[in-house]
């Protein structure tokens, strides 16, 4: 009887539950730091070889095409949703609650959502726009690229500090400190008023753009659900479409852009319209239910494999202050990645092995107090 009430509660011991969970969080947080780094990477370089200099140089149009697939979101998550599972509401009723998608203080009108959604629309448009342009061959690596968008995690939190009035860490001023470093060294690597320092300003803008759109989304939108989330992500997929294409069709009449129809290059177009999606999909459903540390990881990881793809496939050899500039930024991305509580963490550590050595220091010099009061004890008997 006392060896079957000792394996029950073992088997029900909180303790070894939470271990267990933490460790296949921990897991599941490892493989999903990997898939962002390869899905980052492949999207990266795809979108880099889309550029076929002389003959189809459009990164508008690979942005309207990019952004196009964002519309399958909703619809898949209602087939998934509404084919796969059991349907506990009416479709009906399941879309009154996903359109309701921003927080305002008062009743929504239809202007206050329709300027949100166009926001929302231009500032994507833009990230996707400014990152493929500045991965034109004649202006910056994608490893740079790579580096220098991913210091939007630092943009992130300092406007989070001032819009959201989030927690003050000062380890991220820190690392938003290595990120602006690492611009400005990137600008003097390629030579200022030189055509990669274009490129500098064009991951730079791509950064900026993106800390505000994550800023406002986590204000306007908070922590939507998964068909929030996909209603959200298709609205701006729509939105892109309806409203880019008199641009794209000014840019193709006026020949801004380079396109000859016959040697578009698809295959690169859909791969990275497919690595984009799935990031999105990756940082938006995966990522709530495990630790962020490991998003900034996976960023951090992404730069390092684009690093080795331009060396092995395109043959880019970096330069000194180019590697400088890489190791600056991602030197800023770690930081920032770090937990909020990690500082606090780290005193705790400093100060209790401060008490520990000073705790052995007073334990080795006791028993050296405590010979020689033994031995004046016994000179005084004898």
């Amino acid at each position: 009887m006392s060896t079957s009430a000792e394996t029950s509660e073992s088997a029900t011991n909180p303790t070894t539950i939470d271990a267990s969970t933490r460790l296949k969080n921990i897991l599941y947080s490892a493989l999903l730091m990997v898939a962002v780094a390869c899905f980052w990477t492949v999207g990266t370089q795809f979108a880099r070889e889309t550029y076929i200099p002389g003959q189809f140089e459009a990164p508008f149009l690979v942005t309207f095409i990019t952004t196009g697939w964002l519309i399958l979101f909703y619809p898949i998550y209602v087939a998934v949703k509404f084919v796969y599972k059991k349907r506990q509401t009416k479709p009906l009723q399941e879309l009154r609650c996903h359109v309701r998608l921003y927080y305002t203080d008062g009743e929504q009108h239809i202007r206050q959502y329709i300027g949100f959604s166009a926001l929302f629309c231009i500032l994507w448009s833009l990230i996707q726009y400014t990152y493929i342009r500045a991965l034109d061959p004649k202006l910056l690596s994608p490893t740079g690229v790579a580096a220098l968008y991913s210091t939007y995690h630092s943009f992130v939190y300092l406007l989070s500090w001032i819009v959201l009035f989030d927690k003050f860490v000062a380890i991220r001023i820190l690392a938003m400190i290595f990120a602006i470093s690492g611009m400005v060294l990137s600008a003097y690597a390629g030579g200022f008023g030189s055509t990669s320092m274009w490129g500098v300003i064009l991951s730079a803008a791509a950064s900026a753009t993106m800390s505000v759109f994550k800023v406002l989304y986590k204000k306007f939108l908070g922590s939507p659900d998964y068909g929030q989330i996909s209603f959200f992500t298709s609205l701006i997929g729509v939105g892109n479409v309806l409203c880019i294409w008199p641009v794209l069709l000014t840019l193709c009449l006026t020949k801004t852009e380079l396109i000859t129809y016959e040697i578009i290059p698809w295959g690169y177009i859909t791969g990275s319209s497919i690595s984009v999606c799935v990031l999105h999909m990756l940082l938006h459903y995966v990522e709530p239910a495990l630790y962020d540390v490991f998003i900034g990881l996976g960023f951090l990881l992404g730069i390092f494999m684009s690093a080795f793809v331009d060396y092995i496939w395109r043959g880019i050899h970096f330069s000194g202050m180019e590697v400088a500039a890489v190791i600056l930024t991602s030197f800023g991305i770690l930081l920032v990645s770090l937990p909020d509580q990690c500082p606090t963490d780290f005193s705790t550590v400093t100060t209790w092995c401060r008490r520990r050595k000073r705790c052995d220091v007073r334990g080795t010099a006791q028993p050296q107090n405590d010979t020689q009061g033994s031995r004046w004890r016994r000179t005084t008997k004898i």
